[in-house]
């Protein structure tokens, strides 16, 4: 009887790795699709409930959009719970954090934005979640924090220091420092090319100099408003201001004409420009 004695085969290190990728490889990508389809989700919400709250008359969103922010913050939330090492994390953060200003709840909102800049300082969304932290900020009235995260945002230039300045000077109007909003707002005119934007630059130069009595210049800044966009809001509240600045100045039968002439116009009341 012949023994035979087996030769030991050479394993190929190809054949052992086809295995695992081939069942690795469909997870890898399931769960990418997983994340993914979360965080779109969460953005869509957001953007349906923002068209919404721009086309909306009213300044308080209504409850049709609420639910919509409400919807958004549900996705963002379980995709930092349920893949908080995903590439989106930081993008969940910022949208979270948009969706609860939204809805008004500032000191939510300033917290995930301060998470964003604490845990991911390498993210694109830094500078954006520090422009949003200082708008929370300025609504929970804290002014000096606000005001010292709009500055430096307006100082360092980059795609938020506009915006920043205009938050700048609109704060400093809502605390009634008018020669420091005119600064403020100065410099934001001399870096705006969109029509509208100017036309709100205009206004709040106009509303500031109202408010420091210089009528006649006032009045100018009214008229540049109106003639730089053709926007139905700033139209009949800066003409309404312009009368105001008429009546204030000892000019009562202009300012009487005027305010008829806005009444026959059918909008019977001004509105505050955000």
């Amino acid at each position: 009887m012949h023994l035979r004695i087996m030769k030991p085969q050479k394993s190929n290190p190809f054949k052992i790795l086809a295995l695992p990728c081939f069942i690795i490889l469909p997870i890898l990508l399931t769960l990418g699709c997983a994340y993914y389809n979360t965080f779109y989700n969460a953005r869509n919400f957001y953007r349906q409930a923002e068209r919404e709250r721009l086309k909306s008359p009213e300044k308080e969103p209504s409850a049709s959009i609420l639910a919509l922010y409400d919807k958004s913050i549900q996705k963002a939330s379980k995709l930092l719970v349920l893949y908080p090492k995903s590439k989106w994390v930081d993008d969940s953060l910022l949208l979270l954090g948009k969706a609860l200003y939204r809805k008004g709840e500032y000191s939510k909102a300033a917290r995930k934005f301060s998470e964003l800049e604490a845990n991911y300082p390498q993210s694109r969304f830094v500078q954006q979640a520090r422009y949003w932290r200082g708008l929370c900020l300025w609504r929970m009235q804290s002014y000096p924090e606000a005001a010292e995260i709009l500055r430096t945002l307006a100082v360092k230039g980059g795609k938020f220091s506009t915006d920043a300045l205009l938050a700048w000077a609109q704060m400093a109007i809502e605390q009634r420092h008018y020669s420091e909003a005119l600064e403020v707002l100065q410099k934001a005119q001399q870096k705006v090319s969109s029509r509208k934007k100017l036309a709100r630059i205009f206004y709040w130069r106009a509303e500031s100099l109202l408010a420091l009595q210089q009528y006649p210049e006032a009045i100018k800044w009214f008229r540049r408003a109106i003639e730089t966009y053709p926007d139905p809001q700033i139209r009949f509240t800066a003409w309404f201001k312009i009368g105001q600045c008429l009546e204030e100045s000892g000019q009562s039968q202009k300012a009487l004409g005027l305010y008829k002439r806005l009444l026959k116009s059918g909008k019977l009341r001004p509105t505050r420009l955000n």
